[in-house]
């Protein structure tokens, strides 16, 4: 099974939250976060790149970290082989999510104790809303790293710190997550267990000491006020919103999934599009553990300031493009939905199906055969 344990289906949940994962390591942090919530009327669901090689150690984690909530583990509809498919993974979600108000977040993260009560009780005053709230990145904790140092650079990994180095090779440290080509040793596995970075299991009490990032290396929402704003700042990983309007919005543009691009404040444009209020909760953060200082994986394709893309991946400039053509598109004729080649309503009763059932299958897909063409040439 691939659900964490056998429950009596239930039509009434109020929250579905919603995780992805690409990389090793990260679950105690997440899960640990899930155990804490005060508020207890939540399912998880969580889809995992790497559903196929640590299925049976997530779902027993989960049992012990969740025994009382619904938890469902399954991967992307629809992959790429090595390459990271981030809205292919979310729409997977939103396809076996039954919560009212469902929250996007991401692994190597805890949330604190009233994280998804607050979520849900910003959806109670009857407007169309679209949450946003911040993540705060905090300093790994080096004393307490599962890691060989012969795998750790200093230039990579506190940057900031490092006067020495020239801007250009800065700009290279923060965002060589971005621009990754391939699948690193990291993603190959054997350096970082599967379930967790740390020694030791990742206990709350770790944040009372572990420091936050200073600016510009980090949410700029964790200093700005509560209330309104606009979808720039939409992260897809401290959001939440009624399920019902993304599936009128048929999820995110899967297009985006060619490489890397601002594929997240496109969907914060669609939810104004769709007559959303987006409003900042800045009381209402999460704490990120950021792996890219020394796992450079997320292979979304190119990065054209260092080499360009490889064949049939979208450069960063690409995926502007696309976003801007999108957003044209809105401007010109009102419609904000996800041109998917599939419904996200259909694709939800297809799921829903697999998740009665607990079996998912493996679509393994390249981009040209599944859009048949490309918009960005």
């Amino acid at each position: 099974m691939s659900i964490s344990k056998k429950l009596a289906w239930r039509w009434t949940i109020k929250v579905s939250i919603l995780a992805t994962a690409f990389r090793p390591g990260g679950w105690d942090i997440f899960l640990a976060g899930m155990r804490d919530q005060t508020f207890r009327d939540f399912e998880v669901i969580a889809i995992d790149h790497r559903y196929s090689i640590r299925k049976d150690k997530v779902l027993e984690m989960a049992k012990r970290y969740l025994p009382d909530i619904q938890f469902t583990y399954a991967p992307e509809h629809r992959r790429n082989g090595i390459w990271y498919v981030g809205a292919s993974s979310f729409n997977t979600a939103f396809a076996l999510a039954e919560g009212e108000v469902v929250i996007m977040l991401l692994d190597y993260s805890y949330c604190p104790p009233q994280w998804a009560q607050r979520h849900w009780d910003m959806h109670q005053d009857g407007t169309k809303k679209l949450i946003v709230a911040p993540h705060a990145y905090i300093y790994l904790p080096r004393d307490k790293l599962a890691i060989a140092p012969e795998h750790i650079d200093e230039a990579w990994f506190r940057p900031e710190k490092r006067p020495d180095l020239s801007p250009e090779v800065r700009f290279e440290a923060e965002n060589r997550g971005r621009y990754c080509w391939e699948e690193d040793k990291f993603l190959r596995g054997g350096i970082i267990d599967e379930m967790s970075l740390f020694t030791e299991t990742f206990m709350p009490s770790w944040l009372s000491w572990l420091k936050i990032r200073e600016a510009p290396y980090n949410d700029p929402k964790l200093i700005m006020p509560s209330g309104p704003i606009g979808g720039e700042f939409f992260h897809a990983k401290n959001e939440s919103f009624k399920l019902e309007t993304i599936l009128d919005m048929n999820g995110v543009p899967e297009m985006v999934d060619h490489g890397k691009g601002p594929w997240d404040t496109l969907l914060g444009h669609m939810f104004t599009k769709a007559g959303c209020q987006i409003w900042l909760d800045n009381l209402n953060p999460v704490y990120c553990v950021n792996p890219r200082p020394i796992m450079p994986s997320m292979p979304w394709g190119g990065f054209s300031a260092f080499g360009g893309s490889p064949p049939g991946r979208w450069t960063w400039e690409q995926g502007v493009a696309y976003q801007d053509e999108r957003l044209a598109h809105m401007a010109k004729t009102g419609d904000y939905r996800s041109p998917n080649p599939f419904s996200l309503r259909e694709l939800r009763k297809e799921y829903l199906e697999h998740k009665r059932k607990g079996v998912f299958p493996i679509v393994d897909i390249p981009d040209n055969l599944y859009y048949k063409e490309e918009v960005i040439a």
